[in-house]
C-alpha cells in the first residue's frame, strides 16, 4: 500500500473547500471600551487585582445568577479551577 502525502491547499482542493482564511469574528471595541483600557493603564490596573476586576466578577456572576465569579488569565487556570470545582 502507497502513502501519498497531500499539501494542505491540495487536500482541501480534493474536499472541495476553500483554501482561504476565514476570520472567526471581526472584534467590536466600542468608545467606551478604549475610554476604560485607557483608564486603567494611567492608573495602573493592569494585572490580575483591582476595581476593574471585582467589578468585573461581580457583574459576571450577577448575569449568571450565580453568588460568584472568578477570572483567570488563561483556558488552563479556567480548566483546572473547573475541575477543582467538580471534585476532579
Amino acid at each position: 500500500m502507497r502513502t501519498q502525502l497531500l499539501k494542505l491547499d491540495e487536500l482541501y482542493k480534493l474536499e472541495g473547500l476553500s483554501t482561504h482564511m476565514i476570520p472567526v469574528n471581526s472584534p467590536v471595541i466600542t468608545k467606551e471600551s478604549k475610554e476604560l483600557v485607557a483608564r486603567a493603564l494611567e492608573e495602573g490596573w493592569i494585572s490580575s487585582a483591582g476595581p476593574y476586576i471585582e467589578t468585573f466578577e461581580k457583574q459576571f456572576a450577577q448575569y449568571l445568577g450565580v453568588k460568584h465569579a472568578i477570572s483567570v488569565n488563561t483556558g488552563t487556570a479556567a480548566l483546572h479551577i473547573a475541575l477543582l470545582a467538580a471534585g476532579i
